[in-house]
């Protein structure tokens, strides 16, 4: 294989056929610059473009890297030792096609990843002080999406439709998962300026929504459970075929079904605090509290019993759906995706990390109680069941291999 042979045969059937280095070089989705090194032999032709090169100057790859065509002499003495016919110019395209639309969807999911990453580390570690920094993760990953669409428009002449249908599927996918990163953790940042407007007073007590604090076991848990959803989502996008299909519906209503009965659990820990509120002019407010302790044990005991029931009954309905061939999505994976939601948003619905009172020290007449909703823990907890969701609901759409099975042989 010499490189000054094999370009002096491009540019020998180049000229052939009629056709400029830019014009070539337009078909073979490259720079005229790469083209013109080839035909002064300053360099040879990537090996993905062997076969797409050698269907546009109609030669087979043999006589491409020998730098010669085959005499009529050879092609007559026998078929044994005769290279195989060139292959159609237009699979070979839409081959080479499918190779770079696949590259190019990989650098997306690559600038996805990363930037979703990123954008999460600096909404929390630096908050409203990082906001040109999220600002500019933003502007790179459009970016990334303006090349990426013109890489597929340039290819879109050459590529099959199936390949095109899915690249654009695995593009939706991924701009829709960072702005959804970008959006609910964007809100994250900004809604700390707005706390002061997070007050309301109920009887004798303050009921304040708390943003500026959360635990740092939440976020490491949030982390690594959003590696988990990229890992996924990865998967998914390698995976993809034109008919793959996603089923968010039935993950979402597992998932929404225990969000709301956290936030009424919630709304109904908080009425029974308030409703132990003596009259201003009576007994101190720190009086109640063992009253009220009482009270709300017996509230979270009623809670737990109709808890446990709610996600039994949730799983049946999960089963007898699946049974009737109305879901799509695999049972294991549905019924997974049901108890982990059930079991996160009990905790938050249930536990004291998530809703602190506070009664006043000093016993008179006049002081209020104060109830602490820590909204940022929740909202945390929130990015975890939204997570276990876009998980399920990613590989809901990833079809096993299916088995293959032997014919049965007819009896003679």
């Amino acid at each position: 294989m010499d490189a000054r042979n094999t370009g002096a045969l491009i540019a020998a059937r180049r000229k052939a056929l009629g056709l400029t280095q830019k014009q070539l070089a337009e078909r073979l989705l490259i720079s005229d610059k790469a083209v013109s090194k080839w035909e002064v032999g300053a360099s040879y032709p990537e090996v993905t473009l062997l076969p797409a090169l050698a269907a546009v100057l109609g030669i087979t790859v043999d006589e491409l890297l020998a730098g010669e065509v085959r005499g009529e002499a050879q092609a007559a003495s026998g078929t044994e030792n005769a290279p195989a016919a060139a292959p159609d110019p237009s699979d070979a395209l839409r081959q080479y096609a499918a190779e770079k639309l696949m590259g190019a969807d990989c650098c997306l999911l690559l600038a996805c990843c990363s930037g979703s990453l990123a954008f999460v580390w600096y909404a929390v570690s630096l908050g409203m002080q990082g906001i040109f920094r999220l600002a500019l993760l933003c502007i790179l990953f459009a970016a990334c999406a303006v090349w990426h669409s013109g890489k597929v428009r340039k290819l879109s002449r050459y590529a099959a439709p199936d390949d095109l249908r899915t690249s654009r599927r695995r593009t939706g996918l991924l701009l829709g998962g960072y702005a959804a990163v970008a959006l609910l953790f964007g809100g994250m940042v900004i809604a700390p300026a707005f706390s002061e407007y997070l007050r309301f007073e109920r009887g004798r007590y303050e009921i304040v929504l708390e943003m500026n604090q959360f635990q740092w076991g939440l976020m490491l848990g949030l982390l690594l459970l959003l590696l988990a959803a990229f890992g996924a989502l990865a998967y998914s996008c390698l995976r993809m075929t034109a008919q793959t299909r996603f089923h968010p519906v039935m993950p979402g209503v597992v998932s929404a079904v225990p969000c709301l009965g956290a936030i009424l659990l919630l709304y109904l820990r908080v009425l029974r605090i308030v409703s132990f509120s003596p009259s201003p002019d009576g007994r101190p407010l720190v009086t109640v509290e063992s009253e009220l302790n009482a009270a709300m044990a017996q509230l979270l005991s009623g809670a737990r019993m109709v808890w446990a029931a709610g996600t039994v009954l949730l799983m049946i309905f999960c089963v007898v759906l699946r049974l009737t061939k109305r879901c799509g999505v695999p049972l294991p994976l549905l019924l997974s995706c049901a108890a982990l939601q059930s079991l996160l948003w009990y905790v938050i619905g249930t536990s004291d990390q998530f809703l602190l009172l506070h009664f006043p020290s000093v016993l008179s007449s006049d002081q209020s109680g104060l109830i602490t909703i820590l909204t940022a823990a929740c909202f945390f907890m929130l990015m975890l069941s939204l997570l276990i969701w876009a998980i399920c609901t990613l590989l809901s759409g990833v079809r096993r291999k299916p088995v293959q099975t032997d014919a049965p042989q007819a009896r003679p």
